[in-house]
């Protein structure tokens, strides 16, 4: 019974020390010049974090939040990305039209997105920021490695019982 304890807790001890298959990337905007060259015009955009391959970018700006711009398959984390962020005035002065390039430089692959019409509280006219895009690798475990390390205490616990309770009764 000693043996196969140890033995569980060496598996469980392995299986929870092995490193986490799901990683999670961090996007960067870094905003390098504004209109016409000039310094950035606004904030840079945000976005959560998202998952290679294929991840799409929940990209907010000015707390208008787009529906996902999904970079291709081809896209890797590690390759160098230029973003430009444009809003065009329309008819109505408070509306304004967005648009999303994204140029991933290693395979030239761009990646188009167009907001419809909304508000913006930093537009008055046209705005054209561009910049840099980069994505920081941010480990995140899987809840099934959790799950999977509190049922393993869970057995080790009843198998503990057990023993103990066996040896309290051969003694008496």
């Amino acid at each position: 019974m000693r043996k196969s304890f140890w033995v569980m807790l060496t598996v469980l001890l392995v299986t929870v020390g092995a490193s986490s298959a799901h990683a999670d990337y961090l996007a960067t905007f870094t905003c390098t010049s504004g209109t016409y060259g000039g310094p950035c015009d606004v904030p840079a955009p945000t976005a959560p974090f998202v998952t290679f391959p294929s991840p799409t970018l929940t990209i907010s700006f000015d707390g208008i939040i787009s529906p996902g711009v999904s970079l291709p398959a081809s896209d890797a984390p590690t390759d160098a990305y230029e973003w430009d962020f444009a809003v065009e005035p329309t008819p109505d002065p408070s509306e304004f039209i967005t648009t999303y390039d994204i140029y991933d430089l290693n395979n030239e692959s761009n990646t188009y997105y167009e907001f419809d019409r909304h508000l913006c509280q930093y537009c008055f006219d046209y705005v054209n920021d561009a910049g840099n895009l980069t994505f920081a690798y941010v480990p995140t475990p899987e809840p099934r490695s959790l799950a999977l390390m509190l049922a393993g205490l869970g057995f080790l616990l009843v198998l503990k019982r057990k023993a103990t309770a066996r040896g309290h009764q051969q003694v008496t």
